[in-house]
């Protein structure tokens, strides 16, 4: 049986921040409700097309390994959590791009977004590396009755 997603209001503070982060982004109130849903709830399914076009064979072990060096970040601030991602792509020898992508996938269900690292740092350690690690699980195992044997994606 599939986990609920987690749902937690985000702090005041990161609320108030999430809203400007998306503010410039978001053209109606809609899209601005589903930006600021992804910080409190912990995303049920990815989107359909980012899991075709995002995720491949080996993206289970690269994500895994982004973990590991983001779970050692101690200034959870978008700098230092970029440098983190690059740094991993870097050992790996694979584009920043190749983590960037499946991560925003992760930890929000979608696609596109607010910058990444902003995003990655208004969640919260705890949030984001819970997140990736499920998602890691999904991609790496796919739940047993998350549609069928399949990978669960949002429709």
């Amino acid at each position: 049986m599939a986990r609920p997603p987690s749902r937690t209001p985000p702090a005041p503070d990161v609320a108030l921040a999430a809203i400007e982060l998306h503010r410039t982004r978001a053209r109606t109130t809609i899209e601005m409700a589903r930006a600021l849903a992804s910080y409190a709830a912990d995303p049920a399914g990815y989107e359909p097309e980012g899991i075709k076009k995002q995720v491949k064979p080996e993206t289970a072990e690269q994500v895994g390994k982004l973990i590991e060096r983001l779970a050692a970040v101690s200034d959870w601030t978008p700098l230092p959590l970029e440098a983190a991602l690059r740094a991993s792509a870097e050992e790996q020898g694979i584009s920043a791009g190749r983590l960037i992508h499946p991560t925003r996938l992760g930890l929000t269900g979608v696609t596109v977004g607010a910058p990444l690292f902003d995003v990655v740092a208004l969640l919260g350690k705890e949030t984001a590396l819970r997140r990736l690690r499920t998602f890691l699980e999904r991609i790496d195992r796919p739940v047993p009755g998350d549609s069928g044997s399949e990978l669960r994606t949002e429709n």
